[in-house]
């Protein structure tokens, strides 16, 4: 089913990049705003915009109301973004009820990882390795135990069962400490997820972080990350990638003209990941932005549409049809409105454009320690 309308339940900059989005794909967007965020700009970023009651976080954790406007707007779908009722099992199952596409997770897998312990088991059974801990809500007693089975040296975490965002999470380096921590962590789960209930890991010292993100179109498709399976036996996206973690390490000011193509990961990378990492970002007026190649977008965006015309000849035109549409759409002039960028500025303004940013730049700071290390992806 092809998403027509979307309220975006959400705010700031996500709520912008989430319209953008979009926008490109052709749909009719409704901001929601609090009480205190009717002149933010993500309410002007939008088709449409509706007022929420009440202010601050707890407006735009209102299920009923946010559910109340989507139904009395007409939309097809709700994208929560990240953070507030992204996570929230109960509302994608009120949006299930409601016929109201939560373009998310579905409530059962919301519910499972909501829950550390059953994603821990599922792990498990699915033989994905998983550090020691406990296999459920464990007391103070059994998480000294723990401890101690750790030897020395050992450290171990304690943290809530329910939720995330690193509320209800201790670090434990030593046996004094456990009560205190084990205190702290109940109080913190309870406040934040009507839980007292804790769990204890063993804790990986000196670890670094790295996230997987999955991708999956609610299908059972999971498409090519970044540019398909085909790219991907040639390694592309080991060799991109090295743009991305360049951009990180970069301690000189980058700034960024758009002559021709913005097109997809590649134009953020060469931003410095972000078109709010650069001093500016300015654009030509011939320039063009979209996710991805503007083809490629249709094809895969209107997916469905082409399909079920029969005739070649006709697919093709009403194909070239969108092709065009989408061009227009992703003009520098039309974008701008969208993307966070600075401006369309006239080529011959280029110049100019760099030597004022170099002109205007604050003065460096001294780095204090060693420059951070590069890491090769290859």
């Amino acid at each position: 089913m092809k998403i027509k309308k979307l309220p975006i339940a959400n705010r700031g900059e996500i709520a912008i990049r989430i319209a953008r989005a979009a926008f490109e794909l052709g749909m009719t967007t409704v901001a929601l705003f609090s009480e205190d965020d009717a002149t933010s700009l993500h309410c002007r970023k939008t088709d449409e915009a509706c007022a929420l009651k009440g202010s601050g976080a707890a407006a735009y954790l209102a299920i009923e109301q946010i559910l109340s406007i989507a139904c009395a707007t007409g939309c097809d779908a709700i994208h929560p973004g990240y953070g507030f009722l992204s996570e929230n099992a109960q509302f994608a199952a009120r949006c299930a009820e409601q016929d109201i596409i939560f373009v998310g997770p579905t409530a059962e897998v919301l519910k499972l990882f909501g829950d550390k312990v059953q994603a821990r088991n599922l792990a498990q059974r699915t033989q994905v390795p998983v550090v020691l801990g406990t296999q459920g809500a464990t007391s103070l007693l059994e998480a000294h135990a723990f401890f101690a089975s750790l030897g020395d040296g050992g450290a171990m975490m304690i943290k809530a069962i329910s939720g995330g965002g690193g509320r209800g999470m201790r670090a434990v380096y030593a046996r004094d400490q456990i009560d205190a921590a084990y205190e702290r962590c109940q109080s913190e789960a309870q406040a934040s997820f009507n839980s007292r209930e804790v769990y204890v890991e063993e804790l990986v010292l000196n670890a670094r972080h790295v996230e997987i993100q999955v991708i999956r179109d609610g299908s059972g498709r999971t498409p090519g990350f970044m540019v398909g399976p085909d790219a991907e036996k040639s390694a592309m996206v080991r060799h991109v990638s090295r743009i991305f973690v360049a951009a990180a390490s970069i301690t000189v000011p980058l700034f960024m003209i758009v002559l021709r193509k913005g097109y997809g990961l590649g134009s953020i990378a060469m931003a410095g990941g972000s078109f709010h990492a650069t001093f500016f970002t300015v654009s030509w007026p011939c320039g063009e932005f979209g996710a991805m190649g503007i083809d490629g977008a249709a094809n895969l965006g209107y997916r469905k549409e082409l399909e079920v015309v029969i005739d070649p000849v006709q697919r093709q035109a009403l194909f070239e049809k969108l092709v065009s549409a989408a061009y227009e759409k992703g003009k520098a002039i039309s974008m701008a409105s969208y993307l966070e960028f600075d401006d369309v500025i006239d080529p011959a303004e280029s110049r100019k454009w760099i030597v004022r940013g170099l002109r205007s730049l604050p003065a460096a700071l001294p780095r204090e320690g060693k420059k951070r290390n590069f890491v090769d992806t290859w």
